[in-house]
Parts: structure tokens; C-alpha cells; sequence
């Protein structure tokens, strides 16, 4: 009788290790930091400068200033880079923080970037208002294709208010918070094939 029991203790502190080893498998699988898909901003900016010669026009091209374009859970999905040449300012570049999409989101040659568009806006708003620079916070938004958001947070005392934008081409627009929450759905299973071998194209070696 006392071995049954022995043998019954056994067998049951046995299963109870392997499944806990099991589930300790599961989420060793799962943990973010081994599946992540986000690029290093060295890598970023080597593949920004690696565009570079993708705009004929551009006579002697370098990288200015860069600004971090998030989703909605706070991660990097893309850099912004100002591009000038022997004439001055001369566009941007948009390279994507993570290898699910194509390195290239985007190569402009214009003046006005998203980034300086929401910067007009915010010294309009604050220009004979209530609001100071500093009661406004910027959060730029990146959730895939070339449509670029940006989050206001306007701070007046205690009170603080959330105004999202769209950053088109020819305005400024605002926009319900619920456009983006369906955005960042799409995004979060947005995947392009061809992604990883145009990272590894682009900057010769594979991005890990």
C-alpha cells in the first residue's frame, strides 16, 4: 500500500514538472523579444543612406534630422529622415522600423514633410492661445502604406485633451481616434513577402 502511494506521489510531482517545463517552452516561443521584427536604428539609418542614390535629381545627398514615427502600442514602425544636397534642403526619406515591411516606405523630394506639416499646425495653435509649446506634445504615427498620423496632446492645468491628425500631402485633417484603432488592427497582421530579402538587398546582409 505504501508504495502505491509512493509510486502515486512520484508520478504525479512528474507530470506536474513537465507541465511546467512545458509551459515554460511555450512562452520562452512566444516571448516578444525573440520574435521581434523591429530593426535597430543603426540599421535604419545605414539603409536611409543606402537610398539615398535612389533619387537621380539629388546632387550630393546626406541625412539631416530624423524623427520616430510609432504604432499605437508605442513600438518604432518607421524613421523620417530630411534629406539636403548641394542646394539645400531637398525631400525626405521614410525607412520602416520593422522587416515585415519593405525597407522603402518612401522617397520625396519635397519640401514639406509630414513632420514639418504638424509642425505649422502646432505653432498656428499656440500662436495667440491659451496653449505654450510646451502644454503641446507631439506623437507621430506610422501604422503602414504612405499615410502618416500624429497625436496632440494639449495639457491647459490639469485638463488634457487628444487630437489626432492625418498628414496628408495638401493639408492637415483631423480625425477620429477610432481611424487609427482600425489602422493599427491592419497593421499589427500587415506582412510583405518580399520584405526580408529587400532588407537584405538593400543593405547587403541580413538585418539580424
Amino acid at each position: 500500500m505504501e508504495r502505491k502511494k509512493l509510486f502515486r506521489l512520484i508520478l504525479g510531482v512528474s507530470l506536474l514538472v513537465i507541465a511546467v517545463l512545458g509551459l515554460m517552452v511555450i512562452l520562452a516561443n512566444n516571448d516578444p523579444k525573440e520574435t521581434t521584427e523591429e530593426v535597430s536604428s543603426q540599421r535604419i539609418k545605414e539603409a536611409a543612406q543606402a537610398s539615398l542614390a535612389s533619387f537621380e535629381d539629388w546632387r550630393g545627398p546626406t541625412l539631416e534630422e530624423s524623427y520616430i514615427f510609432y504604432d499605437l502600442n508605442k513600438s518604432p514602425s518607421a524613421y523620417l529622415f530630411n534629406v539636403s544636397d548641394y542646394y539645400g534642403k531637398a525631400g525626405y526619406i521614410v525607412i520602416s522600423a520593422t522587416t515585415k515591411l519593405d525597407p522603402i516606405i518612401e522617397i520625396s523630394s519635397s519640401a514639406e514633410t509630414p513632420v514639418s506639416k504638424i509642425l505649422v499646425l502646432v505653432n498656428d495653435l499656440t500662436l495667440g492661445s491659451i496653449y505654450e509649446p510646451g502644454d503641446v506634445r507631439i506623437d507621430y504615427i506610422y501604422l503602414g502604406g504612405q499615410e502618416y498620423y500624429a497625436r496632440l496632446t494639449l495639457r491647459e492645468g490639469e485638463d488634457v485633451s487628444l487630437r489626432h491628425y492625418k498628414l496628408e500631402r495638401d493639408k492637415v485633417s483631423q480625425v477620429d481616434e477610432e481611424v487609427l484603432l482600425n489602422k493599427q488592427a491592419d497593421f499589427l497582421i500587415l506582412k510583405e513577402e518580399s520584405a526580408p530579402a529587400n532588407w537584405e538587398k538593400l543593405l547587403g546582409r541580413p538585418t539580424d
